[in-house]
């Protein structure tokens, strides 16, 4: 589910989460909902991380979107959505 939400493959994603979990900024839970899947949860150091860059990451949002009407914001996510599905279906097809 989280390589669907985040369009980064499997290998990719898998990967990253290694290496979050070394550092100690993530820790996996059993989840309740299926035993094949396991719950991602902030560590203390990974919600002072998430303080420090969130910051960062919205004024890079803010930077790209400048000049762009909440109507266009709304029709860039739209169209962006719609092109990673467009992806997904040639992969699954």
């Amino acid at each position: 589910m989280l390589a669907e939400l985040t369009a980064v493959d499997r290998t990719t994603l898998n990967h990253t989460i290694r290496l979050m979990v070394a550092s100690r900024i993530v820790r996996r839970e059993a989840s309740g909902l299926d035993r094949r899947s396991v719950a991602l949860k902030l560590t203390a150091l990974g919600r002072r991380r998430l303080v420090q860059i969130l910051p960062v990451v919205t004024a890079l949002n803010d930077r790209c979107l400048m000049g762009l009407g909440a109507a266009e914001v709304r029709a860039l996510v739209g169209q962006m959505r719609h092109m990673t599905e467009n992806l997904d279906d040639r992969q699954s097809g």
